[in-house]
């Protein structure tokens, strides 16, 4: 899970020497563009209530307190500790992350009729617009069960009136470019794509 990311060095380490002497151990990690990992991160914590603060303060919070964890330095951490790691670039297989999954890892991929895989979103995002009101209410309103059922009744709306808009802030992107710019080149090496 992505939980793992935030794994010190040493807590890698000790996970390994007590799972390698039983089982052949590797982890398979997607690596996706920082800002797009970043807004859908954003975009998860409005959603499950963590903070309501807007885009741009959250990635300024990220930047200078360190909000949450790296993952980009999960990467680094992963890899310092012997972790066997097999990086697939998320960006390049997005559609069907699943067979980018069995194809990393050599495993047979298991049919449709055994283990519903396609189709299927287990833990759906709210719209640019959604998450906005979301994150307006949250502001506003300080009752987790309050905001729970605002996220619940936008989820349930037709396919069609959940249109997502897209969002892209040059200037927020070139800010984590500069924060994880050496991170970052270090990935694409490590992802050799």
């Amino acid at each position: 899970g992505e939980v793992m990311g935030g794994l010190s060095e040493q807590q890698w380490r000790t996970l390994l020497a007590e799972l390698q002497p039983r089982f052949d151990v590797s982890v398979v990690a997607f690596a996706r563009d920082v800002f797009d990992y970043s807004y859908s991160t954003w975009r998860q914590n409005v959603k499950t209530g963590v903070h309501y603060h807007d885009f741009e303060a959250y990635l300024r919070l990220r930047n200078e307190e360190e909000l949450g964890f790296s993952m980009l330095s999960g990467f680094r951490r992963m890899r310092a500790a012997g972790v066997p790691l097999m990086l697939v670039n998320y960006d390049r297989h997005r559609a069907d992350i699943v067979s980018a999954f069995f194809a990393a890892t050599g495993l047979p991929r298991p049919l449709e009729n055994e283990v519903p895989l396609v189709g299927h979103r287990y833990n759906p995002s709210l719209t640019t617009s959604e998450t906005e009101i979301v994150r307006l209410v949250g502001q506003q309103i300080a009752n987790a069960s309050f905001q729970r059922t605002v996220v619940r009744m936008l989820m349930a709306r037709e396919p069609s009136e959940r249109i997502e808009g897209g969002f892209y802030d040059p200037d927020l992107h070139r800010l984590q470019l500069e924060r994880h710019g050496d991170a970052i080149a270090d990935l694409n090496r490590m992802l050799g794509d």
